[in-house]
């Protein structure tokens, strides 16, 4: 009976640090210009995922928005969204970087992957053109340099001539990711976008810089050992003990 008890008050503890990991995770956001002037964006926590920047902050180098916002996400693959609305400048480019910490996942096999979607109102002249990387960081470090990253282009801009409001998918290749650049002490995701704007824009869109298949890592617990649940089996020590017992 103790051993039962003991045992439903490690997956509790074990889920409760999971979800706090999560939950004390930090983003940060910084803006470049074409000139080359750099801004860091204050962001704040909407929720225990969700960050969006502070409503003071609505324009940088030439250019407006309505809202950034950043979530990042562990629900079946390790995942940070950048969303932006309603950007719209004169002419030039604006590179928006968002990263955010906290990943302990080292699942096998992994792979990096980018992708975005929005729409975009199109330039009187001139064209459009949006770019993405999506990175990591083998530490926790916001902003680091990343150990591995994927990249797309728009080839052929997502823009048409005129007034003309349309939707566009962009979709970048895999990087297959080592134990050098992930591993369980943390890691940070980076999603890199550049808006390059020929006469004028408005554009909205999801950019997401991804790890898809993780799964959440071991918990150390004091005086425990390593535990984690899989299926119905709680493994203690490298011993795999079946959850329900009779007490």
């Amino acid at each position: 009976m103790q051993t039962g008890k003991i045992l439903g008050i490690g997956a509790a503890l074990s889920a409760g640090l999971l979800a706090a990991n999560v939950a004390s995770a930090s983003v940060q956001l910084e803006l470049t210009s074409s000139s080359g002037a750099s801004e860091l964006l204050p962001a704040s926590a909407t929720s225990s995922s969700s960050y969006t920047t502070d409503s003071s902050h609505t324009a940088f180098g030439g250019f407006t928005w309505s809202s950034l916002s950043v979530i990042e996400s562990v629900s079946g693959q390790a995942s940070l969204t950048l969303s932006v609305s309603g950007l719209s400048g004169t002419g030039g480019e604006l590179k928006i970087e968002a990263s955010g910490d906290g990943f302990t996942f080292d699942p096998a096999s992994a792979t990096l992957a980018v992708s975005g979607s929005g729409s975009l109102l199109g330039p009187s002249s001139g064209t459009d053109t949006i770019a993405g990387q999506s990175q990591i960081s083998p530490s926790n470090t916001l902003l680091a340099s990343p150990a591995a990253e994927t990249g797309f282009s728009s080839a052929t801009p997502p823009a048409q001539s005129g007034a003309t409001s349309e939707g566009y998918t962009l979709s970048g290749g895999t990087q297959s990711l080592s134990s050098s650049d992930i591993n369980t002490s943390g890691y940070a995701i980076n999603v890199l976008t550049v808006f390059s704007v020929g006469d004028s824009a408005a554009i909205s869109g999801s950019f997401i810089g991804s790890v898809p298949g993780s799964a959440p890592a071991a918990v150390n617990l004091p005086g425990s050992g390593p535990l984690s649940v899989v299926g119905g089996l709680v493994l203690v020590g490298g011993l795999a003990i079946r959850r329900r017992m009779k007490v």
